[in-house]
């Protein structure tokens, strides 16, 4: 969806000097459209948009068991087993088995601290899981708070609206920068509703969760890879630029990336 499956805090070099925080959709199944990637002792990103070669990675965070998150063929292919992988309640089984070293579960609100710079937190979605018929709503899912320094970025799960977020605001706000899904939201007729759904914010609810959470810039993800609704599929970008105003956003604090696009904190101006 032009939206990460994980999200990645890395370094070229030592940890936690020249961080980058990079959301990149690593998917290595068949339907993956421009992006590839290799795999030999680092991993080498290549989009139409640019490229970039990882030597190591120290960070990796699940938000939820969907198929289109949780791809097996690239947790059992990802090079850096001894990533740190932090991820919902009872998801850990699935990197246990494929030899990941540093496994942790997470409630909601459960907080670990990676270093005197780096803590994140597991925070509710309004959303769901399930991989099968018989397991609806048994494994966890979240939206991650990574507080780097002095900043805060909220990378969101797939999620609809919901009250909490105020709540999140009070609590954690202001927000340095919120990752939210703005696409996969015209379910009809399984939705009676042609522009909302329970589980996905349009690109306006998504500028309004971002207001709730005090965030000074939102970055708009989860559209234009999987077509999962019946939205037109570049629909949700233009929709998110055209109404950030409306929420107080200036245009250019609400971010869409070119499909394939990372980029450092300090370009993005945090």
């Amino acid at each position: 969806h032009a939206k990460s499956i994980f999200l990645f805090l890395y370094s070229i070099k030592k940890f936690p000097h020249n961080v980058l925080l990079v959301s990149v959709k690593l998917l290595f199944d068949q339907c993956t459209a421009g992006t590839n990637v290799t795999f030999k002792s680092s991993l080498t990103l290549i989009s139409s948009y640019q490229s970039i070669s990882l030597t190591s990675l120290y960070l990796f965070l699940l938000t939820h068991n969907h198929y289109d998150h949780q791809d097996m063929r690239t947790i059992r292919k990802f090079p850096f087993k001894d990533a740190k992988v932090l991820l919902p309640l009872r998801l850990g089984k699935y990197f246990t088995r494929n030899k990941y070293k540093d496994v942790n579960e997470m409630d909601w609100y459960d907080e670990i601290k990676i270093n005197e710079d780096l803590k994140v937190t597991l925070v509710p979605a309004v959303h769901w899981s399930k991989r099968s018929l018989t397991d609806t709503n048994k494994t966890l899912w979240g939206n991650f708070l990574i507080e780097y320094k002095n900043k805060k970025i909220l990378f969101a799960c797939d999620t609809g609206v919901g009250n909490v977020y105020k709540e999140l605001g009070e609590k954690y706000g202001p927000i340095d920068l919120t990752f939210i899904n703005i696409g996969a939201y015209n379910f009809y007729p399984l939705s009676p509703n042609k522009d909302k759904s329970s589980y996905h914010t349009n690109p306006e609810e998504a500028l309004s969760i971002a207001r709730d959470l005090k965030s000074k810039k939102v970055l708009g993800m989860h559209w234009g890879t999987f077509v999962l609704s019946l939205e037109p599929i570049m629909e949700p970008p233009i929709r998110f630029k055209d109404n950030a105003e409306n929420y107080g956003f200036k245009k250019e604090d609400a971010i869409i990336f070119k499909i394939g696009e990372f980029q450092s904190l300090k370009n993005l101006g945090i």
